[in-house]
């Protein structure tokens, strides 16, 4: 009985350990992202043979049989990604990174709040509590624009006011154009290659403009990352109530 608890709780370290390499790899491409709004393919390198050192320790220690499940759920979704990376429905570095943290850390820590639901793959986790903070990242915009005293609607749920000087270094885009001389809101507006948002704003003495910012989806993956320690999907929980 001593043996078999021991043996749990190293199930659980090793489990908790590779959680947290890939909290690690993912808050690095974040940052990555953010600076350069690229991740270069070799930053994942060493995270991919890491992942195949674990593979071959799962192999070991769980047999062939006991990776089909995890790993088995781990090629689903790393083929569901690159689908729709291939498709243009998805970043790169937001494919590549959940690809390899499937395969890292295919085994469920938390336990589901959705009763009903079995656990799922943390990377899956991370997916839909990432998209969750997506869809809230208006009201959170909102609720600092009200803050600061900013009712202008739509925008406050879409961006910020920021000197224009600042916009033009920062990764942020242009809510407003300069046409005909006066500014005007523009909340969908394809740029010509080459083409510059900011254009008339000099000379036209305009010094601030609304800006939404360009969050790579890297970022509230990885929070949502740390969230499927805990919680576990909330996407699916809130979906729960629905149905």
């Amino acid at each position: 009985m001593r043996a078999q608890s021991v043996a749990l709780a190293m199930a659980d370290a090793w489990a908790v350990a590779r959680w947290g390499i890939v909290a690690l790899m993912l808050a690095g491409g974040s940052i990555l992202d953010l600076r350069s709004r690229r991740v270069p393919n070799r930053y994942w390198l060493p995270f991919v043979a890491l992942a195949l050192l674990f593979l071959l320790r799962d192999a070991v220690v769980f047999g062939l049989p006991g990776l089909a499940l995890p790993y088995g759920a781990a090629a689903l979704l790393a083929g569901f990604l690159y689908a729709l990376w291939r498709l243009g429905l998805f970043g790169g570095a937001d494919a590549k990174a959940l690809m390899v943290a499937a395969f890292l850390a295919p085994h469920p820590l938390a336990t589901p709040i959705v009763p009903r639901f079995p656990p799922l793959p943390m990377a899956l986790d991370a997916l839909g509590n990432g998209a969750l903070l997506l869809v809230a990242l208006p009201v959170l915009l909102a609720a600092w624009n009200l803050a600061h005293g900013r009712a202008t609607f739509p925008a406050l749920l879409l961006g910020v006011p920021m000197a224009v000087a600042k916009a033009q270094a920062a990764h942020v885009w242009p809510l407003q154009r300069v046409e005909d001389g006066a500014l005007r809101w523009r909340y969908w507006t394809r740029i010509q290659a080459g083409g510059d948002p900011y254009a008339g704003f000099a000379e036209t003495g305009i010094q601030t403009v609304w800006v939404t910012p360009k969050i790579p989806f890297l970022v509230p993956v990885t929070v949502g990352w740390l969230l499927a320690a805990g919680p576990g999907n909330l996407a699916l929980f809130v979906v729960a109530q629905f149905v």
